[in-house]
C-alpha cells in the first residue's frame, strides 16, 4: 500500500449545481491506481476488482455508510463489448463487506463517448439526460451510495445523483476507488 496516496476526508465538490451530497475516494488517481483501473476495465480482471473493493471497503474515509448501494450503469453496448460493468462488480463486493444491500437503480439510455476521451469542458455537459431511474425499489428518504471506479470532474456521479433525488433519495454519496484530474 506504500505507493498509493490515500484520501483521509471527503472530496470538496466543485460543480455549479451539486446534486451529489458527498464524494469519497480511496486513493488519488495516480500510479499505481491508474494501472489497476485499466486492468480492471480492459482486461476484465476479477482478482483486481476484488482487491480494489477490499481497499475501498477498508480505507474509504466515510463516516456513515449508505442505506443502499447502487452503481454507475454502462450503456448496454459498452457493457456487451467489455463483458461486465466494473462499477456493478465493485458495488457487489463492497455490499458484501459492508453488509449493505445493492440495487440496480439506474439505466444509461445514451451511448456516450467515454469521459476519459473528452476535454474537461465537454465532460461537464455531455451526460445530460443520459440516465433514467429504472427500479421498483422505494428509495424515499434513503441515503444512496453510488459506486464507480474513478471520478475526475464528478459529472457522472452528479447526473446520477440528480435522478436518484428526483425519485426520493434524501442524500446521495459518491463512492469511488480513485479521484483526480
Amino acid at each position: 500500500f506504500a505507493k498509493f496516496e490515500f484520501y483521509t476526508a471527503p472530496i470538496p465538490l466543485q460543480l455549479r449545481t451539486n446534486h451529489l451530497d458527498e464524494l469519497y475516494a480511496t486513493v488519488h488517481y495516480l500510479s499505481p491506481a491508474t494501472q489497476l483501473i485499466k486492468i480492471l476495465k480492459y482486461r476484465s480482471s476479477w482478482a483486481v476488482a476484488e482487491s480494489i473493493a477490499e481497499l475501498m471497503s477498508r480505507f474509504l474515509p466515510i463516516q456513515e455508510k449508505p442505506s443502499i448501494l447502487t452503481f454507475i450503469p454502462l450503456h448496454k453496448k459498452r457493457e456487451w463489448d467489455r463483458g461486465f460493468n466494473q462499477a456493478q462488480h465493485l458495488s457487489k463486493e463492497i455490499s458484501q463487506r459492508w453488509r449493505v444491500p445493492v440495487a440496480n437503480l439506474l439505466q444509461r439510455t445514451k451511448a456516450t463517448t467515454p469521459q476519459a476521451e473528452l476535454s474537461r469542458d465537454k465532460r461537464l455537459t455531455h451526460l445530460q439526460d443520459a440516465f433514467i431511474y429504472k427500479s421498483e425499489v422505494n428509495i424515499d428518504g434513503q441515503t444512496i451510495g453510488i459506486v464507480d471506479d474513478v471520478s475526475t470532474t464528478g459529472t457522472t456521479l452528479n447526473e446520477c445523483a440528480k435522478i436518484l433525488k428526483e425519485h426520493g433519495a434524501d442524500k446521495v454519496i459518491g463512492i469511488v476507488f480513485a479521484h483526480g484530474k
